[in-house]
């Protein structure tokens, strides 16, 4: 008998100090420039073998090697290499975000049984990183008048714990060192979820959620492709961390409440080409009360960890029911003043204007 299902989040508020512009999914360009952070602040190999993890005697103690490692170094998985963490991005267009939008993102984190203390001290590296990127950066470089082009940058305004279950919050501490996650949200067994008092059929997908049946993608949700992925979604990270799997597909009677259950009110979208591309908008999931609370704990801790394709990265993240304000990215309502052309030197007038008109000598007036 292995542990249950253990999970946390970190969220951070930040401001757009540069402009944001992405190439392709901003997900990918934020995990890209997270693992660069990591591996240069948080490895503990010298310059020559940073970033090689497999059979490293510091493995133990390293912090990073989550994000870092090419593949398993602990060599527990077979296959595809299932991270303890996805990203928590908001909803937000692709191709960028102007200065002053004021975002909020994040990282649910697994607890790995084999190192339980392994996700308090990736929490700190990954602020830690956050940090480092309100310098550096991350994304396209975009050049802004005559200055040199830069790569955008966000701010790290506040940071604090979360529990992604729930929604219940906690500062995260100032001081850079190793805590153990204050808010957590552990998997009930399937059959102690049944009858969840808060079952809600409402889902609104934030980020482009790829399901993939029958080798092609689906274009709009499809509910019984939508919970099995789910029920193989949490089976895939209890297994990867040493926790106990749900076996949601062993079970007859969610196999049932599977197929009963309808999607209806449609209003989802697909975004992106037929290869990376997913659907985002809302969606009902209608049926009885008893099977909707049937499925409610497992829906919810989807929303959590992702589905789909890409959800290291944070594709597939959805909400249920209303989204909250930190899903949401809020543009500045106080855009910069454009400076207008007849405020504008020419560039002859540069000598010509910079000089202040000589004045008259002043006399006294002499007495008489």
């Amino acid at each position: 008998m292995t542990a249950p299902l253990t999970i946390t989040t970190v969220e951070i508020d930040g401001v757009v100090t540069r402009a944001l512009r992405f190439g392709g999914a901003p997900g990918d360009a934020l995990y890209a420039a997270l693992r660069e952070a990591m591996l240069k602040r948080g490895c503990l190999r010298d310059r020559a073998h940073k970033g090689e993890c497999m059979n490293c005697a510091l493995l133990p103690q390293c912090a990073v090697w989550p994000i870092v490692a090419p593949a398993d170094p602990t060599k527990r998985q077979r296959g595809a290499y299932v991270r303890p963490f996805v990203l928590r991005l908001p909803e937000m267009k692709a191709g960028g975000l102007p200065v002053g939008a004021r975002i909020t993102y994040g990282i649910t984190i697994v607890q790995d049984r084999t190192f339980p203390a392994l996700w308090g001290s990736f929490a700190v590296a990954f602020v830690q990183a956050a940090r480092q990127l309100a310098e550096w950066g991350f994304g396209l470089a975009v050049r802004e008048g005559e200055q040199a082009a830069r790569r955008g940058a966000v701010s790290v305004s506040r940071v604090r714990w979360l529990n992604p279950i729930t929604d219940e919050t906690e500062p995260f501490p100032i001081a850079d060192t190793a805590a153990v996650p204050p808010l957590t949200a552990t998997l009930p067994p399937a059959g102690d979820a049944a009858g969840d008092e808060r079952p809600s059929h409402s889902l609104i997908f934030l980020t482009p959620t790829r399901l993939v049946a029958g080798g092609a993608p689906l274009r709009q949700p499809d509910t019984a492709v939508l919970l099995r992925r789910l029920a193989e979604r949490l089976d895939a990270v209890a297994a990867a961390v040493g926790a106990d799997e749900p076996h949601l597909l062993a079970d007859a009677s969610f196999l049932a409440v599977m197929e009963r259950l309808a999607v209806r009110a449609d209003a989802t979208q697909w975004i992106g080409d037929e290869t990376r591309g997913g659907f985002v908008g809302g969606a009902t999931l209608v049926g009885s009360p008893d099977d909707l609370a049937r499925i409610a704990v497992f829906v919810r801790w989807g929303a959590a960890l992702g589905v789909g394709k890409g959800t290291l990265q944070g594709a597939g993240r959805f909400v249920v029911g209303p989204v909250p304000p930190t899903a949401r990215v809020m543009l500045s309502v106080d855009p910069p003043p454009i400076q207008s052309s007849a405020n504008v030197p020419k560039p002859g007038d540069a000598t010509r204007h910079s000089r202040r008109p000589a004045e008259r000598p002043r006399h006294r007036e002499r007495k008489r």
